[in-house]
């Protein structure tokens, strides 16, 4: 028991480092190729606001309902697939609302957030679209959440913890590599990979 605990103590904390190692990379590259532009201020609000809704929906419902209602099912694999299952499947639908709901309303959103861009129409302009952009993001990352939750209730602790880091090493490649031809949208679409790509690794993985 010791010994399982110190295992999956040592893999989260590797994982940890290692994200926030990328972590540090990414945002040096940000800082370097985005500065203090209108570009970067749109991101960052943004980012904000499907970050809110997934600290609520996706961290938020998976810490304090999926992962202590599976984990009581961790030794009877069969009920824990079928209500894993369940929970995907809600969760899909009330994403797909919540991300319906944030495109329609993101520009009301974005004002709410950031009232002063009310006076500076480029920045309105393209936090409203990247805003509408990472609303998917937030899509893949509910159902990361849940995924993470039944891995952790089936006591697997390695890939979540090495999955987050996907999303630092799309921004720096999608920084590195693609800056130069998608300048003003590489940032919200490296996320949106990010998502994508760390859903996929989740899937793939349970499949």
């Amino acid at each position: 028991m010791l010994k399982r605990l110190t295992k999956n103590t040592t893999v989260l904390s590797l994982g940890i480092l290692f994200c926030r190692i990328l972590g540090l990379i990414r945002d040096i590259l940000i800082a370097t190729y985005f500065g203090t532009s209108q570009i970067l201020e749109s991101f960052i609000v943004a980012f904000r606001i499907p970050n809110i809704f997934r600290s609520l929906l996706g961290e938020g419902f998976s810490d304090s309902v999926a992962t202590p209602v599976l984990s009581e099912y961790h030794n009877q694999r069969k009920r824990l697939l079928s209500l894993g299952r369940r929970l995907f499947s809600v969760s899909l639908i009330i994403l797909g609302i919540v991300v319906i709901l944030g495109i329609l309303f993101s520009k009301y959103l974005v004002i709410a957030i950031a009232p002063g861009f009310l006076k500076e129409s480029y920045k309105l302009s393209l936090a409203n679209t990247f805003t509408k952009i990472t609303f998917f993001y937030l899509f893949f990352m509910g159902l990361v959440a849940i995924m993470n939750s039944f891995l952790y209730a089936l006591k697997k602790f390695a890939i979540p913890a090495f999955v987050p880091s996907l999303f630092n090493i799309s921004l720096i490649c999608g920084i590195l590599f693609f800056n130069r031809y998608l300048h003003n949208y590489i940032l919200v679409v490296s996320v949106l990979i990010a998502g994508l790509l760390q859903f996929l690794s989740l899937y793939l993985y349970l499949a």
